[in-house]
């Protein structure tokens, strides 16, 4: 008697085991690839902004902006969409939508848990070197 007990357990046991190993691993897998998306995010923007001006309508309307931006402040995106107003640093090495731009990101992967704040980094700190700063209203005729 005690063997059939310990026989069925072990058969119930088995069954919710091979049950649930599968599921298991395609929720891994599942996680997997939405951090790997997401890395592969962050990056595309990061390569775009080297080389590129975020304010601009061409990335206003790309798939990586449209991915990204309801993890962005809702001030910035305000002001990036804000086509009327532009923002100039004088003396800078980086305009200031990038240099905003690239400050979201970084609290974006804090936020998800990737590259960054795995590696407990503090922000890179993409300040600007002006102290001057002009914001112009373009009125289109």
């Amino acid at each position: 008697m005690q063997y059939i007990i310990t026989s069925i357990i072990a058969l119930i046991s088995g069954a919710i085991g091979s049950l649930l190993a599968p599921w298991i691993n395609w929720k891994l897998e599942v996680r997997k690839q939405e951090r790997n998306a997401k890395i592969n995010l962050i990056n595309d923007l990061r390569i775009y902004l080297e080389n590129n001006e975020p304010k601009n309508e061409q990335f206003l309307n790309s798939t990586d902006y449209i991915k990204i931006r309801p993890f962005l402040s809702l001030k910035f995106v305000n002001e990036l969409e804000d086509m009327g107003a532009h923002t100039i640093n004088i003396n800078t090495i980086r305009s200031f939508y990038k240099e905003k731009f690239l400050t979201e990101l970084e609290i974006i992967e804090e936020d998800w848990e990737i590259s960054i704040a795995k590696q407990n980094k503090k922000h890179r700190g993409y300040k600007v070197s002006s102290k001057k700063q002009i914001s112009i209203e373009i009125e289109e005729m």
